[in-house]
């Protein structure tokens, strides 16, 4: 068992700690007990001149590389940082929820036709200029969703426009979970959206036809987004050439 000395909103020394088994959320509500605070989620608790995370809740504080008679600083955070903190955790649990169904769906496709790795990507503007995509949670949420998008793709190419459905529809769901002008950056979302209208048109199947409307509308205002009314901004960058009319 470790000691941990505290300082901030509780001075004191939390004794009997076990640092493999205890979590974050452990240590919060801990804190949290002994300086009367309410919502153990408004308290901030830095080591070693870093903030401590949740993260995905299964990292123990052994792991986050807290040791026996380390300093902890507890801060009270606003009620608005509080629920900061607690949008950003849930975000983090959906991500790893995606990333599980994404798993399970891998595994179905024994010969490898839709492997799973993490994509370490600089998202470039038009003008090549590095794009910074938000907090981390953006970027993971950013990164996550380009890469069950590249996933889909293949499985289109390959004519599984089912399985093809599914993995575009959780790539929409990781990028949902970014702030909407992080989004607005990058139009992958809106192609995305017309590759799931692809897969409904290749599956005929007439129930999504009311779905495919809508996601065209939002395709084209997403592209309108991006590149300005009538793809202004790529003719500019094309030199007001039109390559697709050889098309």
């Amino acid at each position: 068992m470790a000691k941990l000395k505290i300082g901030g909103i509780w001075s004191g020394v939390l004794e009997e700690v076990n640092l493999e088994n205890w979590s974050i959320s452990c240590l919060r509500e801990e804190v949290a007990k002994r300086s009367n605070c309410e919502n153990p989620n408004f308290i901030n608790l830095i080591c070693a001149g870093r903030i401590l995370k949740n993260d995905d809740g299964t990292l123990t504080l052994s792991q986050l590389g807290v040791k026996n008679n380390s300093k902890i600083l507890a801060t009270l955070s606003s009620p608005q940082q509080g629920q900061s903190l607690v949008v950003e955790e849930q975000s983090s649990q959906r991500l790893e929820r995606i990333r599980a169904a994404a798993t399970a769906l891998a595994e179905r496709h024994a010969d490898g036709s839709l492997p799973l790795e993490d994509f370490n990507i600089e998202v470039e503007d038009q003008s090549g200029h590095k794009v910074s995509l938000g907090s981390e949670i953006d970027q993971r949420a950013v990164m996550m969703g380009l890469m069950l998008h590249a996933k889909g793709k293949l499985l289109i190419k390959g004519g599984n426009y089912k399985d093809a459905l599914e993995v575009l529809t959780m790539g929409e769901e990781a990028f949902s979970i970014c702030d909407p002008k992080v989004i607005e950056l990058i139009d992958n979302v809106p192609i995305l959206q017309i590759d799931m209208v692809w897969c409904y048109f290749m599956l005929r199947d007439i129930r999504w036809l009311s779905d495919a409307g809508k996601r065209l509308e939002m395709a084209r205002a997403g592209i309108e987004r991006a590149h300005g009314k009538d793809s202004l901004r790529l003719r500019l960058l094309q030199g007001g050439r039109y390559p697709e009319v050889a098309l």
